[in-house]
């Protein structure tokens, strides 16, 4: 059950690398330090008549810890996702298989 079969096999990361959903989750990943990546270097910026830094959002600085929580938040998924696809295949025990497709 849960791909259980290929329980404690040894792992192939060529073959790893290959799997659309390997290559999903990467790009994922990037795309999240991106956004991550420009709104906290380029989304406060001031005025010419304050040195005090703005979002550029509507100058509300609660959308951009917002946006910025969200970016930090999907690039953390990311990376739990990849770790998930890469230790699933290694679980032999049926219950945390089942606890980590679900």
């Amino acid at each position: 059950a849960y791909g259980a079969p290929k329980a404690g096999g040894s792992f192939n990361l060529e073959s790893f690398l290959k799997r659309p959903e390997t290559v999903l989750r990467i790009i994922s990943c990037v795309f999240a330090l991106i956004v991550f990546a420009c709104i906290v270097t380029d989304g406060y910026s001031n005025t010419s008549k304050s040195e005090k830094l703005y979002c550029i959002f509507n100058e509300n600085g609660d959308a951009c810890h917002y946006a910025v929580g969200i970016g930090f938040l999907a690039f953390l998924a990311c990376l739990l996702f990849l770790f998930l696809d890469i230790y699933l295949p290694a679980l032999s025990n049926v219950n945390y298989r089942k606890y980590i497709v679900l």
